[in-house]
């Protein structure tokens, strides 16, 4: 098993050139470092994601200052951007169809 394969299991967008050095970066984050990264990427806020997780905004504080450290990744952009190129998140996970039908507002 190559470590592109080990650091992503369910599949990695081969369209993206990601470096072994990043790779290695990211085998080296915590499960639960992988679920505040996903969930950054989704555009969640601290609060949310404390809630979705069942931990404190500060030790979601800390892991996105670990991820940080760890990725050599400095903004939430970035982050988000990394997210999609290791199939952290993907376009399923981006409900962009559903969220424009809820609007109240119908053209005439």
């Amino acid at each position: 098993m190559s470590a592109r394969q080990a650091a992503f299991p369910e599949g990695l967008d081969t369209t993206w050139d990601i470096s072994p050095v990043f790779l290695t970066r990211v085998l080296r984050l915590s499960p639960r470092q992988k679920q505040v990264w996903r969930l950054v990427a989704l555009c969640q806020s601290e609060l949310q994601i404390s809630d979705a997780l069942s931990i404190s905004c500060d030790t979601v504080r800390r892991h996105k200052k670990g991820l940080r450290i760890t990725l050599d990744i400095h903004n939430s952009i970035k982050l988000t951007v990394a997210a999609i190129a290791c199939g952290i998140v993907g376009p399923q996970d981006y409900d962009f169809v559903s969220r424009a039908t809820r609007t109240s507002y119908v053209p005439t």
